[in-house]
This record gives C-alpha cells, structure tokens and sequence, in this order.
C-alpha cells in the first residue's frame, strides 16, 4: 500500500510539474537549445534521485520512465533525442551486454515459446492500439501506421524483468522466453517500419474488396492533408518580413506553410496564424525527417 501510494504521489507531482512548471521553464529558455538540454536532464535527474530517497522507496528505473514520459509531452522532445542519443545507445549497450552475461544457454523449448511469444505480442498489440486510435479519430491509416510502429516489446519490460529475477518474482527461464520475444520484434520491427504505408495498402485493398468495394489507389490512401510544400528551416529576421509580405499580399500561402524552428516564443505566435509549426534543431537530420516526411515543393 505504501509503495502504491508513493507510486501514485510520484506521478501525480511529475506530471503536474511538467505540465505547469516546466512548459514555462523551457519556454523562457529555448533561445538556447543547450540549456533546454541540461534544465531537461537536471530535471529528469532530479526525479530519479527522489524515488530512491529512504521514506520514498521505489526503483530509479520507474522514476526514469516517469520522467521520461514526462519529457515526451514537450514539443522540445524530438530535439532532446536527437542531442542525447549517443549516450542514450552507450548505455544501452551497456545494459544489453549485462544481461547478455547473466543469461545462460537458451534451450530449444525457450526459443519457441519467445517466437510464440513474438507474434502473439504484435498481433495483440495491433488490435489493442488500432481500435481506440481509430475510434478517436476515425483515420484508419492512423491507427494503422501507429499499429505497425509500436509494434516491438518495449526495452522497459526487460529492465522490468530484470527487477523481477533479482527480487524472486520470476524465474531465469522467463526471462530468457522475454529476452528471445524482445531480440524477434527487434528484428522483424524496422522491416515492417519500412513497409507500414504498403501494408497499409493492401491491407485497405483487401478489406474494401472483402466488403465489395473498388481498391483506393495508394496515393490516396498516403495523403493525410497534413504536409505543406512550403518549409522554412529556422525563422529569424528575413524569414519575418518574407512572412509579413505573404500575409500582406497572399494570405492563403499561409496555409501551405511550415516553419522549423526552436524558439518557443516565436513558433507559438506563428501557430496563432495557422502557419503549421515544428519545434527542433534545423540541423538535426532526425527533426526533419519526422517534421516533414514527404519532399516538399519550395525550402
């Protein structure tokens, strides 16, 4: 009861906090990309240290997943990844190959029941996360794409596991069948990643043909009405006038714009005037490619 509690108040304060406090921090502070970084990884810091407090008692891993679910809720998120990916794949590396050390030989009945495992994993997953996606939004292609992407079992469920061995909850033998399900969706995720939208495809095509009508071509299906052709990287001085001109002149290019930048302040008065808006680092190939995911006409 007490652990449930402090679980409770911990997530409570977390994400009050992120949702009152920081937004206004890391507003003030994203003329700075770099001070946007260590006020996010202070913070997060700050959070693990909490947990593990003596009359607080809970794991630092949970405390680092409430956090980091925190973080993701801010439009500096992407930015964020981008800057500490490299230490974020050291340590991992350093995770995988520790319990690489600590598993024996897996058995051949092991290997099965992870296969086993693998696929039931997707395949419920991809019902349990398609249907309130679509019964929210009513875009199949969507919830399908989400489907298709949040397909893998997560690295969290191991640290889980890994928590489960050393306090007595499970045994090796679970955790090996865990280990082998996570290493198959491991594999099997960037190809169907690759193909999600040909998936989609024909999927749709052969559920439209089951129901009795016409095939939808893929381009149809591919356009969402979300992208413009129309991208500005960074907005500063010459960016402002050209915007004032467009709105002076042809205010419907407004509509057909998108502008990447990572200062808070001025992104959010661009989106009061139904300029589409990314925030991140201009040079970060991971930003643009998630900002923009079709070419558009004129950068």
């Amino acid at each position: 009861v007490k652990t449930l509690g402090m679980l409770t108040l911990l997530i409570t304060l977390t994400l009050g906090y992120a949702k009152f406090v920081m937004p206004a921090v890391l507003h003030h502070a994203s003329k700075s990309v770099e001070l946007m970084l260590v006020l996010s990884l202070a913070w997060c810091f700050f959070v693990c240290t909490a947990s593990i407090l003596p009359f607080v008692g809970l794991p630092m891993e949970l405390a680092a997943l409430i956090a980091g679910t925190a973080l993701g809720t801010f439009p500096y998120s992407t930015d964020f990844n981008e800057k500490i990916k490299y230490i974020r794949d050291f340590f991992v590396c350093l995770f995988f190959a520790g319990m690489g050390m600590m598993l024996p030989v897996p058995r051949a009945v092991d290997v099965f029941l992870g296969i086993f495992l693998a696929l039931v994993a997707v395949l419920v997953r991809a019902v349990g996360i398609f249907l309130p996606i679509w019964l929210m939004s009513k875009k199949a292609r969507v919830a399908a794409l989400a489907s298709v992407n949040l397909g893998q079992i997560g690295e969290f469920g191991l640290v889980l596991c890994t928590l489960g061995v050393s306090h007595g909850h499970i045994d090796e033998s679970t955790l090996e069948t865990i280990l082998i399900a996570f290493l198959c969706t491991t594999i099997l995720s960037p190809i169907l990643i690759r193909n999600s939208i040909t998936i989609f495809v024909k999927g749709s095509n052969w559920y439209d043909r089951a129901r009795g009508n016409a095939a939808q071509e893929a381009d149809a299906i591919e356009d969402d009405g979300e992208e413009r052709d129309i991208v500005l990287l960074g907005f500063h001085k010459i960016a402002f006038m050209l915007m004032a001109e467009i709105q002076a002149r042809t205010p419907e290019l407004l509509s057909t714009m998108h502008v990447i930048d990572f200062n808070g302040r001025t992104l959010s008065k661009l989106d009061a005037m139904g300029i589409k808006c990314t925030c991140g680092d201009i040079s970060s190939r991971d930003v643009l490619a998630k900002a923009q995911s079709k070419p558009p006409r004129i950068v």
